[in-house]
C-alpha cells in the first residue's frame, strides 16, 4: 500500500510506501457476522410467529406439510448443509399459504436478523 504526497506549491506528486505500522492503524471495515441458522432457529421458536405456524399446521394439512419441509431444511442448514434456494422457496410458501399479521412478518424478519440471514432471505 502506498500514500501519495502532493506538493501544494508545485503540484508534484510522490508515492511513498506505507509502513507496516501505518497499515495496521488503517480503519479496516469490520466483516459482517457469519450466518447462524442456530441463532435464527433459537429466535424463531421463541416467537409468536412460530406459535402461529404451529397452530395453523395443526389445522391444515398443506400448512403442516410446508412447515415440516421448512423445519427439515433449517435442520439441514444448522448441520452445515444450507440449501438457500429451497429455504427461500419454503419460507415463501409457508407465508403465502398461512395467515400472518404484519407483526408476524416483523418477528420473522427479526429472527432472520438474529441469525445474520437478512442478506440471504426475505419475505418478499
Amino acid at each position: 500500500m502506498n500514500r501519495i504526497e502532493v506538493n501544494v506549491i508545485t503540484g508534484e506528486q510522490t508515492t511513498i510506501p506505507l509502513t507496516e505500522e501505518e497499515i495496521a492503524e488503517l480503519p479496516w471495515p469490520t466483516p459482517p457476522p457469519p450466518p447462524s441458522y442456530v441463532a435464527f432457529w433459537d429466535a424463531l421458536i421463541a416467537s409468536s410467529v412460530y406459535a402461529s405456524i404451529r397452530t395453523q399446521s395443526m389445522a391444515s394439512l398443506p400448512m403442516n406439510t410446508l412447515a415440516t419441509e421448512f423445519i427439515a431444511l433449517i435442520g439441514d442448514a444448522k448441520a452445515g448443509r444450507a440449501n438457500e434456494a429451497a429455504i427461500q422457496a419454503s419460507m415463501s410458501a409457508v407465508f403465502s399459504t398461512g395467515t400472518f399479521t404484519e407483526d408476524d412478518a416483523a418477528e420473522f424478519t427479526a429472527a432472520l436478523a438474529a441469525g445474520s440471514l437478512t442478506d440471504i432471505y426475505s419475505l418478499t
